[in-house]
C-alpha cells in the first residue's frame, strides 16, 4: 500500500509510494542511496579502474538517488560487476539513464536455468544488506517516534464521527483536516465475512511467496515495520485483493446509494473531482501481536497540483488501543512545513513530542477518509493490559480513488512495482467512482443486489 510510503527500499521489487515524484524519494529500486552508508555487505573488493565519476549524475540525466546507489555499490562491486557498469556508462546513447540501466538489468526476466550475472548478483547482495539495515533502522526510529507521541500513556484524541447525514460536513473537514471519520458505513456481517477472506487470502498470498517471489510481489506489498527490531517474525502485512463477488459487495456497500447525498461515496464524490476518479488501492493491512509501530509518513508527497489521492481505511473489526490504531496528525496534508520538519527531526523525536494526533478507534464497519498527503503511522500490536480483552489481529480493507484532475504521468498503476496496493487484474479495469457507486460492473452491467 502506498503507506509505507517515501522510506523502504525496492531493490529488486517494489517500493511504496504514490506518484511519480513520490516515487523518486521512495519507491526508487536505488534507495540503497539514503539507506546505506554503513551496509555491512561483503562483495569482493577491487583495485582494478573504476568507472570515471564524471560519466554519471545530473548532467547526463540520472536521479540523484541513482547516482548515490551506483556509488556505493561500485565501493564493493567486483571487478566484472564493476565493468558491466562502465561498459552501459562508456556507450551509452544520449537520453540513457542510469535509472533506465538500473531497471532494465534488474527486472529483466530470466529464462530458466539462466545465470543472471555478476552485476544483478552482487547488486541484489548489496540491496539485501540495505533492506535489513534499514528495516532495524526504520523500525528503531518508530519506537522512539511512538514513545514521543507518549508511548503506553497516549496523548492522542480520538477521531470522533460527525452526525449521520452530514457528509458534506465530512467531505469539507477531509479538506480542512486532512482526516475525518465516519461510522457504519459496512454491516458487521459483511465485515466478518470480508475480514475471513483477508485473512485467507493472506495465508495463501505467503505460501505463495515462499516458492515464488513474483507471485509474491504481485500479491503483498510492501509495507513499513513487517518485523520487530532484531527479529524474523513477519507481523505486519499488506495484501492485494481479486475482484471476487464478497470485495465487490463490500466495496458497493461502503459506497451507499448513488442517490444518497450523506454516503461515503458522495463525500469521495465531492473530494475526488467527481465520480471519473478512478479506483487505485484495493487491499488490506493487517497486524498481528508484537507488530512494531510504523514511522510516521504520507503516502504521497505534497506537489503544486493539490490533492491527488483519498484513502478510505474501513475497521473490520473493533480496534482498541493496544491493537496499533492508525495515528493522523491533522492539518499536515497541505503543511509543507510540518513535512520539511518531520524529515530533519531531531533523534528524541521533538516534533513528535509537539505535534497533536488522532487515534483512530473505529469501531466494526466505521471509516477513517483521509487525504493521502497527511502524516499517519500505524501504532504498535502490544498485548493488552488486561488480558480479558480480545486478542486478534487487526484487519482494515482499505481502497483508495485518484483524483479526476490527476494525470497518468503524476500517478500511474502501470507499473507493478512503482504502484499503489492493487492487484494488476484489478487496475486493469480502471473502475471509476461513479461505476462502483452505480453498482455496475466493469464492463458497465448492473451487479445483482
Amino acid at each position: 500500500m502506498l503507506r509505507c510510503a517515501l522510506h523502504v527500499v525496492m531493490a529488486t521489487g517494489r517500493g511504496v509510494a504514490r506518484s511519480s515524484a513520490a516515487r523518486a524519494s521512495a519507491r526508487d529500486p536505488w534507495c540503497a542511496s539514503r539507506l546505506l552508508p554503513r551496509a555491512s555487505v561483503k562483495l569482493s573488493s577491487s583495485s582494478t579502474k573504476q568507472p570515471a565519476r564524471e560519466l554519471w549524475g545530473d548532467r547526463h540525466g540520472d536521479s540523484p538517488q541513482a547516482a548515490r546507489a551506483l556509488e556505493l555499490f561500485l565501493k564493493r562491486a567486483s571487478p566484472e560487476a564493476a565493468a558491466i557498469v562502465d561498459e552501459f556508462l562508456q556507450a551509452r546513447r544520449r537520453g540513457a539513464s542510469l535509472d533506465d540501466f538500473l531497471l532494465s538489468s534488474l527486472r529483466r526476466a530470466l529464462r530458466p536455468g539462466e545465470d543472471p550475472g555478476p552485476f544483478v548478483l552482487e547488486w541484489q547482495a548489496f540491496a539485501s544488506g540495505a533492506i535489513a539495515t534499514n528495516r532495524n533502522d526504520v523500525a528503531a526510529k518508530a519506537w522512539t517516534q511512538w514513545e514521543a507521541f507518549g508511548g503506553a500513556n497516549n496523548r492522542a484524541t480520538p477521531l470522533l464521527a460527525f452526525p449521520a447525514g452530514e457528509t458534506i460536513e465530512v467531505a469539507s473537514r477531509v479538506r480542512l483536516a486532512g482526516v475525518a471519520r465516519m461510522d457504519r458505513c459496512l454491516s458487521a456481517a459483511s465485515a466478518a465475512g470480508l475480514r475471513a477472506f483477508v485473512l485467507a487470502s493472506r495465508d495463501e498470498s505467503v505460501t505463495r511467496a515462499a516458492s515464488d517471489k513474483k507471485a509474491g510481489a504481485t500479491e503483498l506489498s510492501r509495507v513499513l515495520s513487517p518485523r520487530d527490531v532484531g527479529s524474523s517474525v513477519v507481523t505486519r502485512w499488506d495484501v492485494r485483493l481479486p475482484w471476487v463477488e464478497i470485495v465487490r459487495e463490500c466495496l458497493h456497500e461502503l459506497m451507499g446509494a448513488p442517490d444518497d447525498a450523506s454516503s461515503l461515496g458522495h463525500a469521495l464524490s465531492t473530494l475526488s473531482g467527481g465520480d471519473s476518479a478512478q479506483l487505485f488501492e484495493c487491499a488490506a493491512v493487517i497486524s498481528a501481536e508484537g507488530a512494531a509501530p510504523q514511522i510516521v509518513h504520507a503516502d504521497t508527497i505534497q506537489t503544486a497540483a493539490g490533492a491527488q489521492l483519498f484513502t478510505v481505511f474501513v475497521a473490520l473489526q473493533e480496534i482498541a488501543d493496544h491493537q496499533g490504531p492508525t495515528r493522523f496528525l491533522p492539518y499536515t496534508h497541505t503543511c509543507t512545513i510540518s513535512h520539511r520538519e518531520l524529515e530533519r527531526d531531531s533523534p528524541d523525536a521533538a516534533f513528535c513530542q509537539r505535534t497533536p494526533s488522532v487515534s483512530a478507534l473505529l469501531g466494526v464497519g466505521d471509516v477513517a477518509l483521509y487525504d493521502s498527503r497527511t502524516l499517519h503511522c500505524g501504532g504498535p500490536h502490544r498485548v493488552p493490559a488486561n488480558l480479558a480483552e480480545t486478542r486478534v489481529e487487526r484487519v482494515l480493507f482499505y481502497v483508495s480513488f485518484k483524483h479526476a484532475l490527476t494525470t497518468e504521468a503524476e500517478l500511474s498503476n502501470r507499473d507493478v512495482h512503482g504502484a499503489g496496493s492493487i492487484l494488476p487484474s484489478v487496475a486493469a479495469h480502471k473502475m471509476s467512482l461513479g461505476v462502483l457507486r452505480a453498482r455496475r460492473s466493469p464492463s458497465g452491467n448492473a451487479v445483482s443486489a
